[in-house]
């Protein structure tokens, strides 16, 4: 298994928001998630409050 290995890569990037969050497990910066994505974006990464008020199509 990978995890065995402990590996630790130098960078990461992607281009979707499960990207994102893939990359803060990678360098174990997950803890920091929440935080740094309300600074970057201005919003929570999930809005339950938002999704329920949405109407359905």
């Amino acid at each position: 298994m990978l995890v065995e290995h402990d590996p630790m890569p130098e960078a990461v990037s992607g281009a979707s928001s499960g990207a994102l969050i893939a990359g803060a497990f990678a360098i174990g910066r997950a803890g920091d998630l929440r935080a740094v994505w309300t600074k970057l974006f201005g919003s929570p990464v999930c809005d339950v409050r938002r999704s329920l008020s949405t109407p359905m199509k």
